[in-house]
C-alpha cells in the first residue's frame, strides 16, 4: 500500500495530453498555435515558457506595439523576423533560447566568446513603440550597445537604456547557444 500511494502522488497531473503539431510556412504564423495553447491552458503564460529556437537566424526583430496579449490575431503585429519578441511580449514565452549555427553571427559578435545568457526588459515606450531595454549584468556589460543590429524594427534600433519608462514591460532572457 505505501508503493501505491507513492506511485499516486508522482503521477502526472495530466495524462495522455495530445500534442498539437502545427506546421507554418512562415516562422511568425506560430504565435497563433502558442495563443491557443496560452488560452486553452496547454502551455505556461506569464513568463513561464521557454522557446527553442533553432535557425539561421535570431528572429528577434522588434514587432509593431501589440495590447491585446494572447488575441488570436496576434501574428497580424509580427514578421517572420520579429516573432520572438513577440512572443515575449504578449507573455508567452520568458526564457528564449537561440542555437546561433557557426556561420551566424548575430549575438556571436556583441563581444562575447561562447554561449551567454542575456536579460532584458521589453515594453511599451510613450510613443507607443516595443523597446528592447538590456537588464542586469546585461546592462552593465560591454555589449549592451551592440545590441541595435539585433532589435530594430524599420531600420531603427529600438534598444533604450531607461527601462523605467517602459509600460507593459515583461522580463525576458535570451540564451544563446554557439559552442
Amino acid at each position: 500500500k505505501p508503493a501505491a500511494a507513492a506511485a499516486a502522488r508522482t503521477k502526472p497531473a495530466v495524462a495522455n495530453q495530445d500534442m498539437v503539431l502545427g506546421v507554418v510556412e512562415e516562422h511568425h504564423h506560430v504565435l497563433k498555435y502558442y495563443a491557443r495553447a496560452a488560452k486553452a491552458g496547454a502551455m505556461p503564460v506569464g513568463g513561464n515558457a521557454t522557446i527553442l529556437h533553432l535557425d539561421s537566424h535570431a528572429d528577434m526583430g522588434v514587432p509593431l506595439a501589440y495590447n491585446k496579449a494572447l488575441a488570436p490575431d496576434v501574428e497580424r503585429y509580427s514578421a517572420i523576423n520579429d516573432f520572438m519578441v513577440m512572443a515575449a511580449h504578449v507573455g508567452v514565452a520568458e526564457h528564449l533560447v537561440f542555437v546561433e549555427p557557426p556561420w551566424s553571427n548575430q549575438f556571436r559578435c556583441c563581444s562575447y566568446e561562447g554561449s551567454a545568457t542575456f536579460t532584458f526588459l521589453v515594453g511599451v515606450d510613450a510613443a507607443g513603440k516595443i523597446q528592447v531595454a538590456p537588464t542586469g549584468a546585461t546592462a552593465r556589460g560591454p555589449e549592451r550597445t551592440r545590441f541595435g543590429h539585433i532589435f530594430w524594427r524599420d531600420g531603427e534600433q529600438r534598444v533604450i537604456f531607461a527601462p523605467e519608462t517602459l509600460r507593459d514591460a515583461r522580463p525576458f532572457r535570451v540564451t544563446v547557444i554557439n559552442e
